[in-house]
């Protein structure tokens, strides 16, 4: 009986160290996002750079801005949104959810910052950068 628990926990311990993330942390980076901003998007181009993985690249327009949101952004500015994420989460995969891919059209409140190198910008809060307003 003591062999067993002492396997069990063996095998358990490691996967409650990759499990999903709580709604706070998700809140807490949402909080602490440098852009907050309303857009629609325009184009959608994803790569696919692994068996489950993509790189996804979006042109998107500025509906409206946050307070927070850097006084170059103005409503009506097209601004590009890089990122990459997980296309389908293999079996067994432990963790935060994976950021979702932005569809042509809708219009997504997203938290954002700006990465100086690219010109674009980057998610903040994993899978709640973007939060679905239509």
């Amino acid at each position: 009986m003591k062999a067993a628990m002492f396997t069990f926990l063996m095998l358990a311990l490691p996967m409650s160290m990759f499990s999903a993330l709580p709604p706070s942390m998700y809140k807490k980076a949402q909080t602490r996002s440098a852009n907050v901003m309303v857009v629609r998007v325009g184009k959608v181009t994803q790569y696919r750079y692994s068996r489950n993985r993509l790189y996804v690249k979006a042109r998107v327009k500025v509906l409206s801005v946050g307070r927070r949101t850097s006084r170059r952004i103005h409503r009506g500015s097209w601004i590009t949104i890089r990122y990459k994420t997980v296309s389908r989460s293999p079996l067994g995969r432990f963790g935060a959810a994976a950021t979702p891919v932005l569809k042509r059209g809708h219009v997504y409140r997203a938290y954002l910052k700006r990465n100086r190198h690219s010109r674009s910008y980057t998610p903040t809060a994993g899978a709640r950068s973007f939060i679905k307003l239509d």
